[in-house]
C-alpha cells in the first residue's frame, strides 16, 4: 500500500480533471494502469460518480479494480448517525485488534 503522489488541481475538481491528474501521474512514474489494484475515495460525487467519476473513468480502462471509501470517512459518518454504531466504530478503530 503505497501513496503514488498528489499534485494541486487548479480550477476544476471534476472527476475528468482528477482522473486527468492521475494519469497525467502515472504517466511521469511509467506505471501501467493495469498494475493499479485499487483506490481509496472519500466518497465523494467528483470521485464515485457513476459516469464521470475517478473511479468510472479508471474501471472504462481496468474494470477489475476496487474502489474503497476511506475508514476515517466511514467512521465520521457512522458516528453522525446514532450513538449505538459508535460501539462498533470504537472496535473497529482499537490498534490492538491489528
Amino acid at each position: 500500500e503505497d501513496v503514488l503522489g498528489r499534485t494541486a488541481l487548479h480550477g476544476h475538481t471534476r472527476g475528468d480533471d482528477i482522473y486527468e491528474a492521475v494519469m497525467q501521474m502515472l504517466r511521469d512514474r511509467e506505471i501501467d494502469l493495469k498494475h493499479v489494484v485499487s483506490i481509496a475515495t472519500d466518497g465523494a460525487p467528483c470521485m464515485t460518480g457513476r459516469e464521470r467519476g475517478l473511479v468510472a473513468h479508471l474501471r472504462a480502462h481496468h474494470p477489475h479494480s476496487i474502489a474503497y471509501q476511506c475508514i476515517i470517512h466511514q467512521m465520521v459518518l457512522c458516528a453522525s448517525l446514532e450513538e449505538k454504531y459508535s460501539e462498533i466504530m470504537t472496535t473497529v478503530m482499537r490498534r490492538d485488534i491489528f
